[in-house]
């Protein structure tokens, strides 16, 4: 095999190397072959030795001068300098190109698409889903998170997966309540992750469902309501003699308290009246008109937050002016309450009880027989006309504290079922024609 003498600078001093004539062919092809493929690049100046290269995607870095680099593949940026690509030329200033030839191949950017089911519709009261996919669309998978626009009011959504790498899908679920308008809404699903935002719309139909009442039959309780003649003087005592002849109603719950109840009722062209009379042997109030006697200045256990009137004794009564008998309370719903102090919750609502003492009891501390309370509403407060023939909603209750705890019930003993808000549920109060009194 014939061999060739080349020279190498191994050391200080030259020396002669024998290489075999094949292999040092072989090296030739090798060099000419890389020499032309890089060569071959077209290349762009980004940097000067110790700054950094920056590009978009993946691209072939050379780093050096005078025709000697050293080569690195990167993602769009490196730093120029020894310690990245080593010293290819020593003691000489260095730069860095890129490759932008096709034959670098860069790196695709994350991307996906969005889309859902479709329309959709849904009764009012009632849920429904819809199926959201993200799929891939390029480069490396990124988690994205999911939100929703659009709804109508009276409706939660939710999802399944709140995030997730696509490809993937998420179910929306839309549940409407009965108060949830009917029609048609735009919905938008929007996706974000990894720098990019997708979104799809889809057409959400709400329809409106016939109302189902619960399982619970509406109540038949009625009261007639006389007209009186007699012009009523609050003062707690119900002593007018047209009381005497006014229709009434008892009730009572031994359940939840020793409570029994009679309330009167009364109507002329300006106001109801109602006539509590209760025998409670505890009589407790918290809530005082600050400006009453004694309440001056505020002291303690005068309070005026109104909003707390239901925990004294005292009287609840609700009244549906246009008797839709609806199922939730609506505009025409009204709730007037009234303490044993006359504190009640609405402007234009009076009220006055008289507390009624055991005179012969021998106990070391006052006992109570209870209370007597009459109230007077405004029509104007109820927005309502009276008229002979008119029928309201009504639901009566009563509300009794004893030793700082409080306790409620009713005529119809919804209390029992549920909440008092619940107009199907009330009774009837009927404006009758006949007079009482002069």
């Amino acid at each position: 095999m014939a061999k060739v003498l080349i020279a190498a600078r191994k050391s200080p001093r030259d020396r002669m190397v024998s290489i075999p004539a094949p292999f040092l062919c072989l090296l030739i092809l090798l060099f000419f072959s890389s020499v032309a493929s890089v060569s071959a690049q077209t290349w762009r100046f980004c940097a000067n030795e110790g700054q950094t290269c920056s590009f978009s995607g993946v691209a072939l870095v050379r780093y050096g001068a005078k025709s000697k680099y050293f080569y690195q593949t990167a993602t769009n940026s490196i730093v120029c300098n020894n310690a990245t690509f080593g010293d290819p030329i020593y003691g000489r200033v260095k730069h860095c190109d890129y490759a932008t030839s096709s034959t670098v191949q860069t790196a695709s950017p994350f991307d996906f698409s969005l889309s859902s089911a479709g329309d959709t519709s849904v009764k009012a009261g009632s849920s429904v889903t819809n199926t959201i996919a993200a799929s891939l669309v390029s480069g490396t998978s990124q988690q994205i998170s999911f939100s929703v626009a659009g709804l109508p009011s009276g409706t939660m959504t939710s999802f399944s997966q709140g995030n997730c790498s696509p490809s993937c899908s998420t179910q929306l679920t839309i549940s409407t309540s009965i108060a949830t308008a009917a029609g048609s809404f735009p919905i938008t699903v929007t996706a974000s992750g990894g720098g990019i935002t997708k979104s799809n719309a889809f057409n959400l139909t709400v329809i409106q469902a016939v109302a189902t009442l619960p399982q619970q039959t509406p109540s038949t309780g009625s009261l007639i309501a006389l007209k009186t003649l007699s012009p009523i003087t609050l003062d707690g005592n119900l002593n007018e003699s047209v009381w005497s002849q006014a229709n009434f109603v008892t009730f009572s719950n031994p359940l939840r308290s020793d409570n029994t109840v009679k309330v009167s009722v009364l109507w002329d062209d300006a106001n109801l009246y109602f006539g509590y009379d209760v025998t409670d042997t505890q009589v407790e109030a918290t809530v005082r008109d600050l400006s009453a006697e004694g309440c001056l200045g505020g002291p303690i256990g005068c309070r005026n937050d109104i909003e707390h009137l239901y925990l004294d004794d005292g009287a609840e009564i609700y009244i549906d002016a246009q008797n839709q008998k609806s199922i939730s309370m609506d505009g025409d719903d009204y709730v007037f309450f009234a303490n044993i102090n006359g504190v009640t919750n609405f402007p234009g609502i009076e009220a006055k009880a008289m507390v009624h003492w055991c005179e012969m009891c021998m106990a070391p501390f006052p006992v109570s027989l209870g209370y007597t309370m009459e109230i007077k509403i405004p029509w104007s407060a109820i927005s309502t006309t009276p008229a002979a023939g008119k029928i309201l909603g009504l639901l009566l209750a009563n509300n009794d504290r004893d030793f700082g705890k409080s306790f409620q019930f009713d005529w119809l003993g919804l209390i029992n079922t549920g909440a008092y808000t619940r107009p199907y549920l009330w009774g009837n109060l009927t404006l009758s024609p006949t007079t009482v009194g002069p």
